[in-house]
């Protein structure tokens, strides 16, 4: 069988076909995904809980006309920041080929964070426009 390749397992076969040579899975899921997922859900959930608690606590105070809605999509933004990203990617890993997919992943997140976030506020300004209208 011989040895794997660097940053190559070893999986079970999927079907008879397969079986005698198995097949080979590059371990990307893990560093793509989990940079998307660190950006995209991440940075919001944590901006998001220590605003809350911030408030709760009466440490801060939201601004007048300021509500959570745009507080959430300001944090949804908040997953842009790849600057960060990009440079711990590089610290992180010495391999070119996970490099590449974390930076893929990076890349991936602060797209999804910056069309979610836009999109969440377009639609909270709309719906703040029609509620000024009929009052």
């Amino acid at each position: 069988m011989g040895d794997f390749p660097k940053g190559f397992k070893r999986l079970s076969p999927v079907s008879h076909s397969s079986s005698e040579r198995g097949f080979y899975c590059y371990n990307l899921k893990s560093v793509g995904l989990g940079c998307l997922l660190g950006l995209f859900i991440g940075k919001p959930v944590g901006i998001t809980l220590a605003s809350y608690l911030a408030v709760r606590t009466d440490v801060a105070t939201l601004p007048a006309n300021v509500r959570w809605t745009h507080i959430i999509g300001a944090e949804m933004l908040g997953g842009i920041g790849f600057t960060m990203s990009l440079f711990i990617s590089g610290l992180s890993f010495v391999d070119a080929q996970l490099l590449n997919y974390s930076k893929l992943g990076v890349l991936l997140g602060s797209i999804i964070s910056a069309c979610t976030g836009l999109i969440f506020l377009s639609f909270s300004a709309y719906r703040d426009s029609r509620s000024y209208e009929e009052a």
